[in-house]
């Protein structure tokens, strides 16, 4: 897997989606017919169905009924418009969770589920699982041969709802993988370290799934096995579908529309054509809202590259007891272009048309429900107008960012979650350093940890706990030919068992880093504690000379490490400056080959990151995307064989100046007076509140 780039990959679509989410069986065939004309006026090429509709399409267990999506898809089809189809798994009817409950979830109260929500069943059961396969084969076949079904998501949102599910299916479901896992018992004992607490087993049998209170806290071998249990059994499930899918017709294009909790993305992702991504950005406060929503889109392009957002916010989402805020005029279309800009090759609105009924009767929707077109629909409209003209242009294209940041759900983020110490997690730690760059004006993204890492000047390892002998390897590899590596604190303490390593921090990595852990702390009073380091020349004489307002100041965030650097090519940049610690070293560089690496002794947080990141930034060599990057304005780039893609969007409601923009065709935007050239091939752009702009660089320029 160490020379997949699947960050850079681009979608295999050859036509940029544009549409919404729609649901034939909830109204009558008048408003139907309405719906398609308005469809049309808004440019949709494609809609989504499907993926709730397992009670319409089989309403008695083996009796299947397609003629309402028959009849909805060919009359799309015939306006231009293709389908992509939801299995419907995701919402179980009633007459397969009556005749067998036990096909139910149970929390780990030990309350079973119900009918009357949705995701109620649970994956590891093998008649749901049976039941599931049932219909995804029939609507295969079926339509195998429609040229207007373009594509398939599978299921719906994993783990949105719950993850953790404890009925007796996954009581035996797990039993079977740690067997499988470990081949005997005695392995897993010795895994687990179940000496501890007289936890020792001497059969799988005798193993429960582990709850957190029962009484107290369960062994954290024991909850990682858990957790990487559920990601294999959602693994089967995905590819259980996408077999029968490939099998039917293997021109179909498959998906899922993914939401970032605890999960195997990678597997997930590989097993599809590319991944989907369900964007919301009005979960979101508004300080947060733009740097919060460029770094997940970026997750989820780190495991799949290009994506399509199955599901966009069209308008304010109210469900149980909140209520989004409206959208500004803009606000929709600036959402859509935030996620082209960072590797969408695909928009569906959520939702065409506003549900009357049903848990999600607030949750509004390109046409309200009193079935009059508003803004939200003009929006629509000039969206559609204008994704007809820049969809083509920019299929092919990506992001290629400066620097990556390692990013992993699965068992590096389930290795943090039985002892958090009240510490950040890794992928919390990510978004931080994320933000950080991201406001900066850097070009910043994410990269999976079985990824190419050739392509990053700066590659980041946000407070890593596991690493494995093939991830040193290519990171060893990454910084010998040039890249530079930044390692934060806690990095390189456990095995892949969660369990701490019987070697100084940071294990592995300190050769490679040049340091061990001499000294570490949680901070739990900082008044109490040491609060900075001192960045600076270790020469004395030059510090001397430095004036001391002239010293960049680091303060700590929660944790304290004392380095011991180790070898000649490792030299102290920072200091600890206050007592017990005093002089201490905090953070270090080491050269290995031609390339370097970064230690810094404590958590990231955006205290300590700002006068951190312009002495990171020339050590990596990076520049930011302008030269002068305004405060609100986001710029990105997707590069291919078109030229080069400047999205420049504006985050704020206020009409905003951005200078030193590479100067080519403005394919997006205002062409009167809001652009001014400034020379050496510049240009300067004005943007009113929310809007956004596109700018083509010839590749040859």
């Amino acid at each position: 897997m160490s020379g997949n780039n699947h960050h850079v990959r681009p979608t295999r679509l050859k036509t940029f989606l544009y549409g919404a989410d729609y649901y034939p069986e909830q109204w009558d065939a008048d408003t139907r017919k309405d719906d398609l004309r308005r469809m049309r006026e808004a440019g949709f090429n494609c809609v989504r169905m499907g993926e709730f509709a397992w009670a319409n399409v089989e309403p008695e267990r083996g009796r299947y009924d397609f003629s309402l999506f028959d009849e909805q898809i060919e009359l799309l089809g015939a306006s231009g418009i293709r389908t992509v189809l939801g299995t419907p798994t995701a919402a179980p009817p009633a007459w397969l969770t009556t005749e067998h409950p036990e096909v139910l979830r149970v929390d780990a109260d030990g309350h079973t589920m119900v009918h009357g929500s949705r995701q109620h069943a649970c994956y590891s059961s093998p008649l749901f699982r049976k039941r599931a396969a049932a219909v995804v084969g029939e609507l295969a076949s079926h339509y195998r041969d429609n040229r207007s079904v373009i594509g398939w998501q599978i299921d719906n949102e994993y783990f949105c709802h719950f993850r953790e599910c404890y009925c007796e299916n996954c009581h035996l479901g797990f039993r079977r993988f740690l067997e499988a896992r470990y081949r005997n018992i005695e392995a897993l004992n010795s895994a687990w370290g179940t000496a501890f607490w007289s936890q020792r087993y001497s059969s799988f049998d005798q193993i429960e799934l582990p709850m957190a209170a029962r009484p107290t806290h369960p062994n954290p071998a024991h909850m990682l096995d858990y957790g990487l249990f559920l990601n294999a059994e959602l693994v089967h499930f995905q590819h259980e579908q996408v077999a029968l899918l490939r099998k039917a017709n293997p021109d179909w294009w498959i998906t899922h529309n993914f939401v970032l909790r605890e999960m195997d993305f990678l597997s997930l992702t590989d097993d599809l054509d590319f991944a989907g991504f369900d964007y919301y950005p009005m979960f979101e406060e508004p300080a947060n809202r733009a740097a919060r929503g460029a770094a997940a889109l970026d997750k989820v392009r780190s495991f799949s590259g290009n994506f399509l957002v199955p599901e966009l916010q069209s308008g304010p989402g109210g469900q149980g007891d909140f209520r989004h805020d409206e959208p500004d005029p803009g606000q929709m279309r600036l959402f859509a272009y935030h996620a082209v800009a960072r590797g969408a090759d695909g928009i569906l609105h959520f939702r065409f048309r506003t549900a009357r009924s049903g848990a999600e009767q607030s949750w509004a929707g390109i046409i309200g429900p009193d079935n009059r077109p508003g803004a939200r629909f003009e929006e629509s409209c000039r969206e559609g107008g204008e994704f007809a003209r820049l969809g083509p242009l920019i299929l092919g294209t990506s992001l290629s960012p400066e620097t990556g940041i390692l990013l992993d759900y699965g068992m590096t983020e389930l290795s943090h979650r039985p002892i958090t110490l009240g510490l950040p997690s890794p992928v919390r730690c990510g978004e931080i350093i994320h933000r950080t760059f991201y406001e900066a004006g850097y070009s910043v993204g994410y990269v999976n940890p079985q990824d190419s890492f050739a392509s990053f000047k700066l590659l980041v390892l946000p407070c890593w706990p596991i690493v494995g002998q093939d991830l040193l390897e290519r990171l060893t590899n990454y910084v010998q030919l040039g890249g530079t590596l930044l390692v934060t604190a806690r990095s390189g303490i456990k095995d892949e068992h969660g369990n701490l390593l019987g070697e100084t921090p940071p294990g592995p990595l300190a050769s490679l880093s040049g340091v061990r852990v001499a000294y570490a702390a949680r901070v739990n009073n900082a008044e109490y504690a040491p609060n900075e380091f001192a960045l600076g020349p270790e020469d004395e004489a030059r510090r001397a000379r430095t004036p001391a307002s002239m010293i960049p100041r680091v303060p700590q965030s929660m944790w304290i490490e004392c380095l011991a650097p180790l070898g000649d090519d490792a030299d102290v940049l920072g200091r600890w400056t206050e007592p017990p610690v005093a002089g201490q070293p905090a953070c270090t560089l080491n050269r290995v080959g031609v390339g370097k690496v970064i230690y810094v002794g404590t958590f990231p947080d955006e205290r300590n990151l700002k006068p951190l990141l312009y002495p990171l930034a020339g050590e990596a060599s990076l520049v930011p995307l302008v030269s002068h990057p305004t405060r609100g304005i986001e710029v990105s780039v997707r590069s291919g064989e078109a030229g080069r893609f400047i999205f420049v969007l504006n985050h704020t409601p206020n009409e905003l100046l951005q200078r030193g923009l590479p100067g080519g065709e403005l394919l997006i935007g205002r062409h009167g007076g809001n652009v001014r050239q400034t020379g050496a091939g510049a240009m300067e752009l004005s943007l009113p509140g929310y809007d956004v702009a596109v700018i083509r660089v010839d590749p040859a320029s």
